[in-house]
């Protein structure tokens, strides 16, 4: 594989292979489902869902730089970092960019980075309200829910499109 420029120095120290993100990345998302079906655990479900997003994007850098590179500036878990480090282009013209990019990624970010875990409900629904994530609805659970669907939803199609890419190129 040849050497790929990127923006961020690299760890090689982390050994973990595109396959063994993929499969965390399945892992998160399982475990986001449970908390979401739970009924009590929205904010839980949003971080997990978010996590697994992160694992899809960190299966696709590995793939490009190489078995236990990532980015230092990916560890902060700015989902945007990966989006400005481009790991998605992995083949000539892939759709998998254009597709997965426009709504599922863009939902995800509106809701999901790594902060939130340190967050009260409270503070994560006053924080969806400024964002104008949360509609009119009866109470402060049910717009956690809602943001909780939307991000599973979009994490999930991240999810599948994500392994069926690294399945098209052999990483999994």
């Amino acid at each position: 594989m040849n050497a790929v420029r990127h923006p961020f120095p690299i760890r090689r120290d982390l050994l973990l292979t595109p396959r063994e993100y993929i499969k965390a990345a399945g892992e998160r998302l399982d475990e986001a489902t449970s908390l979401f079906r739970a009924g009590i655990y929205y904010s839980l479900a949003i971080y997990s869902g978010g996590v697994s997003v992160e694992c899809v994007l960190s299966a696709l850098v590995v793939y490009r730089l190489g078995h236990g590179a990532i980015p230092i500036g990916v560890e902060s878990h700015n989902l945007l970092a990966y989006l400005r480090y481009d790991p998605l282009s992995v083949g000539p013209q892939s759709p998998f960019l254009s597709q997965l990019i426009s709504t599922n990624v863009s939902a995800v970010i509106r809701r999901w980075n790594n902060f939130i875990k340190y967050l009260t409900t409270n503070t994560l629904t006053s924080l969806y309200r400024e964002r104008e994530l949360t509609v009119t609805l009866s109470n402060d659970i049910e717009g956690m829910r809602d943001n909780a669907e939307r991000l599973l939803r979009a994490a999930g199609n991240i999810y599948v499109r994500g392994k069926r890419l690294c399945r098209h190129y052999g990483i999994v």
